[in-house]
């Protein structure tokens, strides 16, 4: 192997891993503005409770029809038995 084969064997590797080290020095990350960290990802904050709701969300009586009709929908689509032919 001649010496310019050498180096470029050598070379080669350093090149592709210089490559990818700076691909990702570049990627996108969390970006700062004017007023410190930016949330790029529209998440919720964590410590910021939902207002108390002045209604309650479901009555007693509420509850318990939608419980019935659930409950009918359940049974009506448990398969039935197949029936027999006698002969």
């Amino acid at each position: 192997m001649t010496e310019r084969g050498r180096k470029r064997l050598f070379a080669a590797p350093l090149l592709v891993t210089v490559l990818l080290l700076g691909g990702c020095a570049t990627s996108a990350g969390t970006q700062t503005g004017e007023t410190g960290f930016r949330n790029t990802y529209n998440y919720l904050p964590v410590n910021d409770p939902p207002a108390e709701r002045s209604e309650p969300l479901m009555s007693t009586e509420d509850q318990t029809k939608l419980r019935e009709a659930l409950t009918k929908a359940r049974d009506h689509q448990t398969p039935r038995p197949a029936k027999q032919d006698t002969k």
